[in-house]
């Protein structure tokens, strides 16, 4: 397994895919040649297989000023995937009993009081805020430059800060609206109901008992952990941050300082406690995050998609000079980390990254070949051209035209197969794979629909 491991980060580094400008193919470069085009100064990544980090990536510098590289506990702004390790603190307070997903907030609010619309005051919950599902005002936040003089929290909800006001009006629950000003609620109320401060909140009841080092929602970041910032940088051309990066006192929504590792051992722990494995959160939690009853597709802080069918949950994050990505699979077990110090361009980065990532580790769960330029080796053409069959009774026809590798089953039409490696060829739009394996001279052809194999024979009638 170890080999196996080292073989993928060498090809990863060697080779990644993306997609080509006039066709609907995919070309190669390498991983230094990607993050130039992009003008990607650096950037970390953590891939967890099977529960375990099975690799983690280190490439370029923590400022384009320096031949500084970026190490294992270089720090980087995530951005949103602030909300995640937010709904997920909310989740270990839940199991601890110090609040409810589904209570009235006014029933917890006491330094400050959500306004109505008007005469009309509905009720608000936590699932709501975290869920995006409150009618909350005020997408994001853009920060605070180093010189600037910072708002409190109350002057951030009151709209004296450097966005507007945070109040509800549209209906609660009836739709999904993105709102960070729902999330500085959320810090506002738990610091509200336990006096503690929400960087000392995750510190306790997130960072210590998962072990994390390398993380802090404190803003403005002080200590150690100042030796061990990545600078950001922004705009097309990546120019660093005046002073390094901005200051995100929204810190329940934009704030979180970490490591691809640390931030994967968060996921690692939802991932674990729905599986009902040891973990920090309950299983009940993880469910609830994770399976919502409502069918949101947005919930407690995690975006929940289908890859291909596959169930994931992650999220996406954003700060001035920063762009980061998290994606996990609900039910393999694995997933990906990506943290970067750049934010134009980083995310076309990230997309291949992780696309380059699914294929070199081969993610059961959605991998798929890419298309790309290679063609089929010569000892694969015209070699094993002829009439096949499955279960002898399902014809298959393989042929051989233009250095291309035809199928056809039955009176179905023809499709084209494409090359991967060792003897491996796909359907662009479906999933079929056609495996061609020689031992001892035997040669035994494969065709595989999903997980399910069929051998073919050759029809000699």
């Amino acid at each position: 397994m170890f080999h196996k491991i080292v073989d993928s980060i060498k090809q990863l580094q060697n080779q990644v895919f993306f997609p080509h400008p006039q066709k609907n193919a995919y070309l190669q470069q390498s991983l230094k040649e990607r993050m130039r085009y992009y003008r990607i100064p650096g950037f970390a990544a953590a891939i967890i297989r099977d529960g375990n980090i099975a690799n983690t990536l280190y490439e370029g510098v923590i400022t384009r000023d320096t031949i500084e590289s970026v190490k294992h506990d270089t720090i980087f702004l995530a951005g949103s995937i602030s909300k995640s390790v937010t709904g997920y603190l909310c989740m270990i307070l839940v199991d601890k009993g110090i609040i409810d997903l589904d209570t009235d907030i006014r029933d917890y609010l006491t330094s400050w009081q959500l306004g109505g619309s008007g005469s009309y005051e509905p009720a608000i919950t936590i699932r709501h805020l975290l869920s995006h599902r409150a009618g909350i005002t005020v997408h994001g936040f853009p920060g605070y430059p180093k010189n600037e003089k910072l708002a409190t929290q109350i002057e951030v909800l009151n709209g004296k800060a450097n966005t507007q006001s945070i109040t509800i009006d549209i209906l609660p629950e009836l739709q999904f609206r993105y709102s960070g000003g729902g999330y500085t609620i959320v810090q506002v109320l738990l610091e509200d109901v336990t006096g503690i401060s929400f960087e000392e909140l995750a510190a306790n009841h997130v960072f210590n008992p998962l072990n994390l080092r390398n993380s802090s929602f404190q803003q403005p970041l002080t200590g150690k952990m100042l030796g061990q910032v990545a600078t950001g940088h922004h705009h097309t051309y990546g120019t660093p941050i005046d002073g390094g990066h901005y200051i995100y006192p929204e810190k329940a929504a934009a704030g979180l300082w970490t490591t691809p590792t640390d931030l994967a051992r968060v996921f690692m722990d939802i991932q674990d406690a729905y599986h009902g494995l040891e973990s920090t959160l309950s299983q009940e939690s993880a469910k609830e995050m994770l399976d919502p009853k409502n069918n949101w597709d947005y919930h407690l802080g995690m975006n929940l998609e289908k890859l291909r069918g596959i169930s994931t949950f992650g999220h996406g994050g954003w700060d001035e000079g920063f762009v980061s990505h998290v994606t996990f699979f609900k039910d393999e077990r694995d997933g990906i980390v990506i943290l970067t110090n750049k934010d134009f361009g980083s995310s076309n980065f990230i997309q291949e990254l992780m696309n380059s990532i699914v294929r070199h580790y081969k993610f059961s769960a959605i991998h798929r070949p890419l298309i790309t330029d290679q063609s089929i080796p010569t000892e694969y053409l015209h070699k094993y051209d002829g009439n096949y069959l499955i279960e002898d009774k399902y014809h298959i026809k393989l042929r051989t035209n233009d250095e291309k590798l035809i199928m056809k089953y039955g009176d179905q039409p023809e499709m084209q197969l494409y090359y991967e490696s060792d003897g491996l060829f796909f359907a662009k739009d479906l999933k079929v794979d056609l495996k061609i394996r020689m031992e001892d001279d035997k040669t035994t052809i494969i065709l595989k629909q999903g997980n399910v194999p069929f051998t073919l024979k050759k029809n000699l009638s």
